[in-house]
């Protein structure tokens, strides 16, 4: 059985479908459909596949030069990390 993985982006991320299916992984995400609130019990690993930088409150620290930063995505993700970690 192949490995399923869950990208999370908003678009197709060609590149990193393309390497996952090389390793015989099989890619699903949000920029296909909407997903079930149990997808980490469905998935065997998780990719944040990147973008803008995210919010240094996670880190504890305060803004100190980032100019782009996408509040909704990084709340986003941390809800989808806290899923996958738990």
């Amino acid at each position: 059985m192949k490995p399923k993985i869950f990208l999370s982006t908003p678009q197709k991320p060609t590149n990193y479908l393309n390497a996952f299916a090389h390793c015989g992984a099989e890619c699903i995400g949000e920029y296909i459909t909407p997903y079930p609130d149990n997808i980490a019990e469905l998935c065997d690993g998780l990719v944040l596949c990147g973008g803008v930088d995210v919010h240094p409150k996670y880190y504890h620290e305060e803004i100190a030069g980032t100019e782009s930063i996408d509040d909704a995505r990084d709340t986003h993700e941390m809800g989808l990390l806290d899923r996958f970690v738990k």
